[in-house]
């Protein structure tokens, strides 16, 4: 079973992705990719160099799914409960979407990986520190702009925020309906008084 012909290397990038994402990364060792994909193991190698830089790939691809990514896409419109706002909602939605949960790839894998794999445990753990320094780049902006109280620990509440949004993924694997979900939710930015009009969100 060599690598065929018509191997599609961005399809096989998505699948090992949804693999990890459900079994874990420790659970998919090159044997199983390998024959999930229908490649040898040396045509595994030749084609992704090694799993560890393959599970690369699949992050690079993940990234670009994340709902996180509302961070990068509100304009100057938008203010910083906006964005927080907005951020929770599409988080909530898509976790509790469908009846499959598998929660959130990157952080299924760091509470795997951190601390145990010095490579990929520096790149989740970076990317979650990445997060909280985009969310305290919001809430200072909304104190420039006087929409939020000068007073606010910024760095204390934006990893307050990360913790619940991180949080959310774990109760997406709970049995807890989206709309307790929203409504832990509102209730948190409430208490940091960071939510948005529910008109304004969408």
């Amino acid at each position: 079973m060599g690598r065929p012909s018509n191997f599609d290397r961005e399809a096989a990038i998505e699948k090992a992705m949804n693999r990890i994402w459900a079994e874990g990364y420790e659970a998919c060792s090159v044997k199983s990719l390998s024959e999930m994909l229908g490649i040898t193991r040396s045509s595994f190698y030749n084609a992704f160099g090694s799993r560890e830089e393959l599970f690369l790939e699949v992050f690079d691809l993940y990234l670009t799914q994340l709902p996180e990514l509302h961070l990068e896409k509100c304009n100057e419109a938008d203010g910083a409960k906006h964005v927080i706002t907005r951020l929770m909602v599409s988080l909530v939605e898509i976790r509790f979407g469908n009846d499959i949960r598998p929660g959130c790839l990157l952080v299924n894998c760091a509470v795997e990986l951190i601390g145990k794999t010095e490579t990929l445990g520096q790149v989740l753990n970076g990317a979650l520190c990445g997060l909280a320094e985009k969310l305290q780049t919001v809430l200072s902006d909304g104190i420039e702009q006087g929409e939020l109280s000068p007073d606010l620990d910024v760095p204390a509440v934006a990893h307050g925020v990360l913790a619940f949004l991180l949080g959310v993924n774990v109760m997406s694997k709970m049995s807890v309906s989206r709309q307790d979900a929203l409504a832990a939710g509102y209730a948190f930015l409430d208490r940091y008084g960071l939510r948005a009009e529910e008109k304004t969100i969408q």
